[in-house]
C-alpha cells in the first residue's frame, strides 16, 4: 500500500508539467490582429481610458441647409468639376487656399458616416485627400466658424455635401438671393472678386 504515496507527488508533478506545456503551446499559436489599445487588460491591469477621436474626424451637423457632412465642426463641400468615378480632385493651387483640401491617409474618425463610403485619393501635390462617396472633400475658408455654409452654390460648382455624398441643397444658401451681390471664390488660379447679378 506504500506504493500509492511516492507516485502521488509524480502524477501531480506529470499534470503541472502537462498543463504548462498545453498552455506554452496554446500561446504559440497567437495570432496578433487586435490593436494594443483595444487589447482586454492582462491580470489586475486596470483598463485605461477611452482614445479620443483624433481632430479632422467626420462627422454630421444640422445647418440651414439640412444636415451636412463636417470636419471638426466645419461644412465639408464637393465641387462639380471633380470626378466620383474614378476619384479625382481637380482644386490646386489658389484653388487650394480658397477651399483647402480635407486631407487624410486611411479612415478618420467617423461619426455618422458609414465607413464604407469614405476613401482616398491622391492629390497632385503627393498628398491625400479624403472622399465621400467617391467625391473629394473640402472645406471652405470663409466658413469661419463651424455650422456655416457660405461656400454652398459659389460658382455653381460648389455644394455642401450631406451623407450620402451628394449635395444638400440646390437652392441659394440662406441669406443670398439670385440676383445680388455675392463673393465668387477662386477655383482655377483666380483671384476672388465681387460679383452682381450680371456677373
Amino acid at each position: 500500500m506504500n506504493d500509492h504515496g511516492p507516485r502521488r507527488p509524480v502524477r501531480t508533478l506529470c499534470g503541472l508539467a502537462a498543463a504548462g506545456l498545453l498552455l506554452a503551446v496554446s500561446a504559440c499559436g497567437y495570432t496578433p490582429g487586435i490593436p494594443a489599445s483595444q487589447a482586454a487588460p492582462v491580470g489586475d491591469a486596470a483598463p485605461g481610458p477611452a482614445p479620443t477621436p483624433a481632430p479632422g474626424g467626420l462627422g454630421t451637423a444640422v445647418t440651414p441647409l439640412g444636415t451636412v457632412v463636417t470636419s471638426d465642426g466645419f461644412t465639408l463641400y464637393r465641387f462639380e468639376k471633380d470626378t466620383p468615378k474614378p476619384s479625382k480632385s481637380t482644386c490646386n493651387d489658389t484653388c487650394a487656399t480658397s477651399w483647402p483640401p480635407v486631407l487624410g491617409d486611411g479612415l478618420p474618425a467617423l461619426q455618422g458616416i458609414p465607413p464604407r463610403s469614405v476613401g482616398t485619393v491622391g492629390r497632385a501635390d503627393g498628398s491625400q485627400q479624403l472622399t465621400l462617396n467617391g467625391w473629394p472633400l473640402y472645406r471652405f475658408a470663409q466658413d469661419t466658424a463651424p455650422g456655416e455654409v457660405k461656400g454652398e452654390g459659389v460658382d455653381g460648382t460648389w455644394h455642401a455635401v450631406g451623407v450620402d455624398g451628394k449635395p444638400v441643397a440646390t437652392a441659394s444658401p440662406p441669406g443670398g438671393s439670385s440676383g445680388g451681390s455675392h463673393v465668387t471664390a477662386p477655383t482655377h488660379g483666380t483671384s476672388p472678386s465681387l460679383g452682381g447679378s450680371g456677373s
